[in-house]
């Protein structure tokens, strides 16, 4: 009869197998860990565009609250929570192939207005988060940011009504260094994957409450990022120099 000790590597292993095989599939189904943030940038002056110029992404109406997003399942583009996906459709994904078709041509022309449409003036909506999501063709959510950011105005946090009408002025959201230096993987990779969005307000009233793309300018890099990419070329320059005094 053969001993347990003829058996016991074989079965470990199996078990190890087993067991990282489980760990891969749990992970597969979680949701991604957040990486960077959009950060609240200004207001953004859209007077004259509407929705025949941008790229609207993701419509919210609801009162007093709202909270939806907008998602791709492989096939087709899916609404949940408050997000409009009937009627004047408003909710998008686009390929990334899409946004360098309209201009977005890397991360850091990647900006995300929102539009406030409420009716009469002195709303002041609060924004608890919105983050930007990405999906493989086959519709598995692979990306998001992190919760919103930013000093103006803060994000979470307070955003008065600037005007009315969908598709009009708003308040311009652009991704920290962390987030832009993420999607330059889909960006490299544009037709296969799909770019979303999540949010989540309060203290709405009719609405709908708006967002959509628009390319903006390259943002000026954080002094931090300043002064690391100073330093690599530093050390890029010393390394050149000391091949060339060798020769």
């Amino acid at each position: 009869m053969p001993s347990f000790s003829n058996y016991k590597n074989p079965l470990l292993m199996l078990l190890l197998f087993a067991v990282v095989s489980f760990g891969f599939a749990v992970s597969a189904k979680a949701d991604p860990v957040p990486v960077g943030a959009i950060l609240s940038n200004g207001l953004r002056s859209t007077t004259g565009n509407g929705f025949g110029v941008v790229l609207p992404v993701l419509s919210l109406q609801n009162t007093p609250n709202e909270a939806g997003s907008i998602a791709w399942n492989g096939t087709q583009d899916v609404c949940s929570g408050d997000a409009k996906c009937t009627g004047a459709v408003h909710s998008n994904t686009y390929t990334f192939q899409q946004l360098i078709n309209a201009g977005i041509l890397n991360a850091s022309n990647l900006g995300l207005v929102y539009n406030i449409n409420e009716p009469g003036s002195g709303l002041n909506t609060h924004m608890n988060d919105v983050r930007l999501t990405v999906f493989d063709a086959a519709g598995n959510w692979v990306f998001q940011t992190g919760t919103c950011g930013g000093t103006n105005p803060v994000c979470p946090g307070d955003f008065p009504q600037t005007g009315s009408g969908q598709g009009g002025d708003g308040y311009l959201f652009t991704l920290d260094p962390a987030a832009q230096a993420a999607l330059a993987a889909f960006f490299a990779n544009p037709t296969q994957f799909r770019i979303g969005l999540s949010s989540s307000i309060s203290a709405t009233a009719s609405g709908a409450e708006d967002f959509y793309f628009q390319a903006i300018e390259g943002q000026v890099p954080e002094p931090a990022s300043m002064v690391l990419l100073g330093t690599g070329l530093m050390g890029a320059a010393a390394g050149l120099r000391k091949r060339f005094l060798k020769k």
